[in-house]
């Protein structure tokens, strides 16, 4: 072997040795392990499907008009969400969307246009004294309609307890009160657009205390009154 060409083989041996220590010291790239706790309520009128970062997150079935995801365990930080009506190619909604690791958080689809979408942050200050949470529930309501104005919500109990239930009233679109102690026990629960100032009576719940609720208004415009507005209902947690 000449002198040249034991240099150049020496130089090849080097190379691949070096290569072979730098590929088997790669580290793999680090992949956060954070989540964060995000519900989805579908108040449109059509069946949906959610994605983040592209990878569709109602695996199960298709997510109808009218019901909430409850909460998703999904990445913490800065993802792109998008919302596609069902069979449809193109997303309605696709923006970055900031999920909190130390907050909870609900997005609402009051329709399918983009600005039709709204998110809430779902925190409360916890009540320490066992005493209150023995008693109290926690509420909140939110107007969820695009197109159905402002609303009031009545949440009434029934015989002596009335007196201790508050009054929500017109309240916006996209906008949510404070979470507020209930007593526990059954309600009368009313809702009426402001246009409208009359009180239907709705239904009927029960209310557990140490239990924390989220009421949402949804509906149209069309017909006039109140006969075309729902309240629905999804259990936030518990103190």
């Amino acid at each position: 072997m000449n002198t040249r060409i034991k240099v150049l083989f020496f130089i090849a041996m080097a190379v691949a040795c070096w290569a072979s220590c730098k590929k088997s010291n790669d580290a793999p790239a680090s992949t956060s392990t954070v989540t964060a706790l995000v519900d989805v309520v579908n108040v449109s009128n059509a069946s949906v499907n959610f994605y983040i970062n592209g990878t569709r997150f109602n695996n199960t079935s298709t997510f109808y008009s009218g019901g909430s995801l409850g909460y998703l365990t999904v990445p913490a930080g800065t993802k792109n969400y998008s919302f596609k009506v069902d069979g449809a190619s193109t997303p309605f909604y696709n923006k970055p969307f900031q999920a909190d690791s130390a907050t909870d958080h609900t997005i609402y689809i009051a329709g399918q246009n983009s600005d039709d979408v709204f998110s809430t942050l779902d925190t409360l200050v916890l009540d320490t004294a066992s005493a209150i949470k023995a008693k109290y529930a926690r509420v909140r309501f939110v107007n969820a309609s695009a197109s159905a104005g402002n609303m009031s919500f009545v949440l009434r109990g029934t015989g002596t307890a009335a007196i201790d239930t508050p009054w929500k009233t017109n309240i916006a679109f996209k906008t949510s009160t404070e979470f507020t102690r209930i007593k526990q026990g059954v309600h009368y629960i009313g809702i009426y657009r402001a246009a409208y100032p009359t009180l239907p009576k709705v239904d009927t719940v029960t209310l557990t205390a140490g239990k924390i609720y989220t009421f949402y208004g949804y509906g149209t415009a069309l017909p006039a009154g109140n006969g075309s507005i729902l309240v629905g209902l999804f259990n936030s947690g518990s103190e």
